[in-house]
């Protein structure tokens, strides 16, 4: 989990993540130097498995979440936004989805009473395979990756970190990798209840032509990268072997 000023909300979801953990797992949270007391509520939890860590500067979300994942320990990786709620059952099916594929995205609900979180049908298992349809999706925004609703083995680690310098998101850098590597794995049920404000950091908004080219540019790098990385990494392993 990335933190920034997450004060209203970040209780409620770091409790709602502890009922779905076991004694052994861990919540690592890196706080983007938050300008309120998020640091101060975080550490008033008083579970050790809540694992908390504070930047000197302020980073952006990117890059925290990217230490976040570096500093995490488990062989099983789930992302979290600061704001959200997990629901119940969510770690025992994202564990098990994760044996078909090293990535796995869930389908997610806005809060009762909050306007929709996206604007696009729900994900479907029987895509997975269908690397390049998904990627042209994700590439023209048709398809909800969310983070809150992913998870990853940490044998991708190999793959996805560290993330390319010109990734837009954590999120999204992940999905592009996963789908060229052909690890994404598609969880129909929903397993966050997510928070939509206008402090999100995934809000959409009308952009600029050009501002819609350097996305593509930037896309298609990304893709170039995690396809570098997955032959890579496939040679090295069929080597070990």
């Amino acid at each position: 989990m990335a933190t920034f000023n997450g004060v209203p909300y970040v209780q409620e979801q770091i409790a709602s993540i502890l009922d779905e953990l076991g004694r052994d797992d861990e919540v690592v949270v890196v706080d983007d130097c938050s300008e309120d007391s998020t640091v101060s509520v975080l550490r008033a939890i008083r579970d050790p498995r809540v694992k908390i860590h504070t930047q000197e500067v302020n980073l952006g979300h990117v890059k925290t979440f990217e230490r976040a994942i570096g500093l995490a320990r488990g062989d099983l990786i789930l992302f979290a936004d600061q704001d959200d709620i997990w629901v119940a059952g969510r770690v025992e099916k994202i564990t098990r989805h994760l044996r078909e594929g090293a990535v796995v995205a869930s389908n997610l609900r806005s809060m009762e009473g909050q306007p929709t979180a996206h604007r696009h049908r729900d994900l479907r298992a029987r895509e997975k395979g269908q690397g390049l349809r998904c990627l042209w999706r994700l590439m023209v925004g048709t398809i909800p990756y969310y983070g809150c609703a992913m998870g990853l083995r940490a044998d991708f680690l190999d793959v996805a970190m560290p993330f390319p310098r010109f990734a837009p998101s954590h999120d999204l850098w992940i999905a592009i990798a996963a789908n060229v590597a052909g690890e994404m794995s598609h969880l129909e049920d929903v397993t966050v209840h997510r928070r939509v404000h206008t402090r999100n950091i995934s809000a959409v908004s009308r952009r600029s032509l050009p501002s819609v080219a350097l996305s593509r540019w930037r896309f298609l790098c990304c893709m170039l990268v995690a396809a570098r990385r997955s032959f890579r990494v496939g040679r090295l392993r069929k080597a070990s072997h």
